[in-house]
């Protein structure tokens, strides 16, 4: 539509596409530099109620700038510190914006939907792979949503052009493709579900049959001792064709930051907290287990043998590579990298 008049309560507009418009839809202006808040007075309700509830992320959606972010976060107990922060990109702005963007936010979510109205359809998928790769870069987790098989909306079975869709986004180095109408009010949510995990699962044998490890930016990380252990654990699992790689996190970053060099054997993140543990699950190719931490190496070797054969994730004699922290009560105190036979006591 596009409008020709306005007073202080209606716009007046003619239509230049026709379509059915139906209630409670939001608007998008993609010609305008909107200068209110991303925040309305509903979503600082709806924030209050989510982090009473124990959310483990928060998604802002038409983000403009990293000053968006920042706004959330002074609404949030110690600075946003608590919950991980979502930003997703849809608007022109967001584009114009995106380092500042990407810096700011935990997590980036390509809303492809909303991104497609507000600019020329056929920039979309680039866009896409512009964003994946920037957050691939920064060691930030990258979702990629909205249409990924919008046939199954209303069919049992995906198009061959959706499934190619799919595939595309994980071999892009997307972390995390997601499901929407199909799952919210489709009328085949768990087919839906099966199919996607299905794609996901061929796709990620084509990527470790390639075994192209990725690396991170250590300019772009603020713990670059933590992130050279990271690339160290890829290269020796890769060189030594390690089972996985169990990595002791207290808040998660080491094991995001492992991810993000797409090994070809699963990163097993610990973590005392479950908090911690749930928010891992956002991260490509990592197992999280709860599991207490101990102070002494030995002890920790074993209890993490015995989680490892409990769950079935190695058997004895199994080469591993463990990464760990000297003092791990301490954030961002990443610093131990040692290779570990499953089952063999560490003076073996």
């Amino acid at each position: 539509m596009r409008v020709v008049e306005k007073s202080d309560d209606a716009l007046t507009c003619v239509c230049e596409v026709g379509g059915t418009i139906r209630t409670r839809k939001g608007l998008n202006l993609p010609d305008s530099d909107l200068t209110m808040s991303a925040i309305t007075p509903k979503d600082r309700e709806d924030l209050a109620w989510a982090l009473e509830h124990g959310v483990d992320y928060i998604a802002l959606s038409f983000v403009r700038s990293a000053d968006d972010l920042r706004e959330l976060c002074e609404l949030m107990p110690l600075g946003g510190a608590g919950c991980p922060i979502v930003a997703k990109i849809e608007t022109v702005q967001a584009i114009a914006h995106l380092d500042e963007i990407i810096e700011a936010a935990d997590v980036v979510l390509v809303a492809r939907g909303d991104l497609g109205v507000e600019m020329d359809l056929a920039e979309v998928p680039l866009l896409q792979k512009r964003i994946v790769g920037l957050c691939q870069q920064a060691g930030k987790p990258a979702i990629v949503a909205t249409q990924m098989l919008q046939s199954m909306v209303d069919a049992p079975t995906a198009t061959r052009a959706e499934v190619s869709d799919v595939a595309n986004a994980i071999l892009d180095s997307g972390d995390c493709v997601m499901l929407s109408a199909e799952t919210s009010v489709g009328s085949y949510p768990v087919e839906s579900v099966r199919m996607m995990g299905r794609i996901a699962e061929k796709t990620e044998v084509y990527l470790n049959a390639k075994d192209s490890g990725a690396r991170v930016d250590l300019t772009r990380t603020l713990r670059r001792v933590t992130t050279a252990v990271a690339h160290g654990a890829n290269l020796l699992a890769r060189e030594l064709e390690a089972t996985l790689v169990a990595v002791w996190t207290q808040t998660g970053n080491t094991a995001r930051l492992l991810s993000k060099t797409r090994l070809h054997v699963p990163v097993v993140g610990l973590s005392e907290d479950p908090a911690v543990c749930r928010r891992m699950s956002m991260y490509y190719g990592v197992v999280p287990l709860a599991v207490a931490w101990q102070e002494d190496e030995a002890s920790m070797l074993a209890a993490l043998d015995d989680l490892l054969l409990e769950c079935r994730l190695a058997k004895r004699g199994d080469l591993i590579v463990v990464i760990a922290g000297t003092r791990l009560e301490k954030e961002g105190a990443t610093n131990s990298l040692l290779m570990h036979l499953v089952g063999t006591p560490p003076d073996k």
